[in-house]
């Protein structure tokens, strides 16, 4: 947060809230972008997002404490949310995890939580939200479904 402070005072100067346009925004983004101030280095769309949420954030706290008018709030232009990190498992992969599954010590709770995930591709949120009945039709289908392959 410190470095984020000092590239908003960089690059506002020592403009008051209600002088913030929209322009003064974008430069901000566009600068990140490529790299012109800050460490010098070139921040993903993800990040000058959470910045700048960190400072609606901020925003928003002065607002609630009254120290500052709602009519002085610039509007904040946001960059696009990034695409989220997905990846699928390659073969290698999923052979050395299933090595560690059978030969290791673990407990049989990660054991049904990796199998499950191995077989269904869902999130790790949505596995912990199943119901127990859920999960144990999953585990005997995916149990079925490995004697499939091992055939």
């Amino acid at each position: 947060l410190a470095n984020m402070t000092a590239v908003f005072i960089y690059v506002m100067g020592k403009k008051k809230l209600s002088e913030l346009r929209p322009e003064h925004f974008i430069a901000y983004n566009s600068g990140r972008r490529n790299g012109k101030f800050g460490k010098r280095k070139a921040k993903s769309d993800g990040t000058i997002r959470r910045e700048l949420q960190h400072l609606k954030a901020a925003i928003n706290f002065c607002l609630t404490a009254k120290v500052i008018n709602p009519s002085d709030v610039p509007n904040i232009p946001m960059p696009a949310p990034p695409a989220p990190r997905d990846r699928w498992l390659s073969k290698d992969e999923l052979a050395r995890i299933n090595a560690v599954l059978e030969n290791g010590r673990i407990q049989p709770r990660v054991k049904t939580f990796v199998m499950i995930a191995k077989f269904t591709a869902a999130r790790k949120s949505s596995i912990e939200k199943l119901q127990c009945f859920s999960r144990n039709l999953l585990i005997f289908h995916s149990k079925i479904f490995q004697k499939l392959l091992d055939w």
